[in-house]
């Protein structure tokens, strides 16, 4: 459902980290690059997901090249 979220906001999962299992899992998923407005929608996407409890963060890494 979570990758869904992404898949259908055109943004790609680069990794995904697991903490629990179940309704006590948290999961710490890091994107590839990816605009601003694209990430939003899918962090408001997120939030109204039943599967997903709460977004507790987001951070924004820039990457030089």
């Amino acid at each position: 459902t979570v990758a869904g979220a992404f898949a259908d906001g055109g943004v790609s999962i680069s990794t995904v980290r697991q903490e629990g299992r179940g309704d006590d899992a948290t999961l710490v998923l890091v994107t590839h690059v990816a605009c601003d407005s694209a990430l939003a929608g899918i962090v408001a996407r997120l939030a109204e997901l039943p599967a997903v409890r709460k977004v507790t963060s987001v951070m924004r890494v820039a990457e030089e090249y």
